[in-house]
């Protein structure tokens, strides 16, 4: 029987035990512990999701090692645009990435930096997808129509958070102005 490399409940329990610990050791403000736990679990699941489970039994390991060098890299490397843009999987993606954009812009990121921060860790793990799927030939591409999607979703949650903030300070200073 095969088994899998996840990461697992118990990891993120105790690598957010120690960065809590290390928190309050610092002692950070309570918005700035639950914003930064918050980014990190955010971190865990997008990498829990898109790059786990691995096989690492010796049997899988080796049939990987046979074929691995048998797959092209035209088949792993997707570069065609827009395809698939009404499908589950970019809805998915775009839905991905929107408590990034929020996130953020709640740490108080410019949406320049915010989207530079983003677009550098959509493509890590593209390329972490690349890599697997080259290396021991898992089921993973390296999709240029993630990175739209990932990128669109993104946008939409930086922008949705940053209005509504902008929404109430309006309402907020017209209810002052009427007092």
């Amino acid at each position: 029987m095969e088994s899998r490399l996840m990461t697992g409940i118990i990891y993120y329990f105790i690598f957010f035990i120690l960065y809590l610990t290390y928190m309050i050791y610092k002692k950070y403000d309570k918005k700035r512990i639950i914003l930064n736990t918050c980014t990190l679990g955010y971190f865990c699941a997008v990498i829990d999701v898109t790059i786990f489970p691995i096989p690492i039994s010796k049997a899988g390991l080796l049939f990987y090692e046979e074929i691995a060098g048998i797959r092209q890299l035209s088949d792993i490397i997707l570069l065609k645009p827009f395809q698939n843009v009404f499908s589950k999987q970019f809805l998915l993606n775009i839905m991905m990435t929107i408590p990034l954009g929020i996130l953020w812009y709640y740490h108080g990121y410019n949406f320049k930096k915010s989207m530079l921060f983003s677009f550098l860790f959509i493509l890590s793990i593209e390329f972490i997808q690349l890599i697997l799927a080259y290396s021991i030939n898992l089921d993973r591409y390296f999709d240029i129509n993630d990175l739209i999607a990932n990128s669109i979703g993104f946008v939409l949650g930086y922008t949705l958070i940053r209005s509504v903030y902008k929404l109430l300070k309006k309402e907020t200073m017209y209810e002052k102005q009427n007092l």
